[in-house]
């Protein structure tokens, strides 16, 4: 009982300790607020929350609401700062937030930054980033799909923790670290891929992960499993019989790993179903484009999501194809001229395709 109580204490001050330096309101009329991070040249700023300690009522109330742009940069005091960071608790319990716009000047993603924003469902953070912390995505129970940046090197403890509709992930080339309970919860989860950086998991990442059927591992030496004792083992709630996919030169070493061992139908990536893309197997017509373009796939046979970004890396629309769907068409007509990416993402394949819009 003195731990609960000190805990919910303890979550109340965090709440309530940091107010923000300066708001700002963004080109759509909202208000962004903003923690000073370096006074001097080059003048940076964080995003933050409106909590204020003098008042403790603002807690009650959400930051941030439906659809929110972050800008690159902000103007205050006659000072131009660049928003390098997205700060502790930033976007915590902003349960009505819908979608958010990240530019690519951010840098980190600190501690619980969108904790409990659980009316987020995909999300793309930009590849500037390269550090985040821990608990970001708490509690973000309809979070579907996340395009990771690909300079991160770790996946920090209880990352998306109960995140229940995560079906999918692939982790960026450069992961060599996922800390403890990274994933506990996400029962959705199906598939995972672990990149060849991959060094160290953490104990217990997967509890309560029970509908995972495949894991594909790209590393050659086995990657280094912790845990404290059988209750906090990494794989413990995986069905044992499930495949698991290593490099065709290392199958003895997993199978006769002290803890990959653990899965008994590891096989060569040799004999992996024949479902890895190419970009052949994507067409976009026409392109150039003026009113609509058409996404045609052959072979999908995982639901996959269609991202659409600007060259500024924000993401414009978001649509969902099926499995075995052959064709997807893109509305542009609201589009300014320009060139855009067209992504096509699940855990089988990562390809873009450039789309003009004339």
């Amino acid at each position: 009982m003195k731990k609960t109580l000190f805990f919910l204490m303890l979550l109340g001050v965090c709440y309530n300790v940091k107010a923000y330096d300066f708001a700002v309101i963004n080109s759509d009329g909202d208000s962004i607020f903003y923690n000073i991070i370096s006074n001097v040249m080059p003048y940076q700023v964080e995003v933050t929350h409106h909590y204020d300690n003098t008042n403790a009522m603002s807690s009650l109330y959400p930051s941030y609401v439906g659809n929110v742009i972050i800008p690159a940069s902000v103007t205050y005091n006659d000072i131009e700062y660049a928003v390098t960071g997205i700060g502790y608790d930033a976007f915590i319990v902003c349960a009505m937030l819908n979608s958010i716009e990240l530019p690519n000047t951010i840098k980190y993603v600190d501690w619980n930054a969108f904790s409990n924003a659980n009316h987020l469902t995909t999300l793309n953070l930009p590849n500037s980033i390269d550090t985040m912390g821990h608990y970001v995505f708490n509690n973000c129970e309809r979070l579907t799909s996340i395009n990771l940046p690909d300079s991160i090197r770790s996946i920090g403890k209880y990352m998306f923790f109960d995140c229940k509709s995560l079906s999918s992930i692939t982790l960026p080339n450069k992961v060599t670290y996922i800390d403890q309970n990274a994933f506990q919860g996400c029962t959705s989860l199906k598939s995972i891929h672990f990149p060849s950086s991959l060094q160290n998991i953490g104990p217990d990442i997967f509890r309560f992960c029970d509908s995972i059927s495949s894991i594909r591992v790209d590393a050659i030496i086995p990657p280094i499993t912790e845990f404290l004792d059988t209750v906090w083992y990494p794989f413990i709630y995986i069905d044992k019989n499930i495949p698991v996919y290593v490099p065709c030169e290392s199958l003895e070493l997993y199978q006769n790993s002290p803890t990959w061992s653990y899965f008994t139908n590891i096989q060569c990536q040799a004999g992996l179903p024949d479902d890895t893309f190419v970009s052949e197997n994507i067409k976009l017509y026409p392109n150039p484009a003026s009113n609509k373009t058409t996404l045609e796939v052959e072979g999908l046979k995982n639901n996959a999501d269609v991202i659409v970004y600007d060259l500024q890396g924000r993401a414009i629309k978001t649509y969902k194809i099926n499995a075995r769907q052959t064709n997807l068409e893109i509305d542009v007509k609201s589009f300014a001229k320009g060139i855009y990416n067209i992504k096509l993402v699940n855990s089988d394949c990562n390809i873009t395709k450039k789309l003009i819009v004339k």
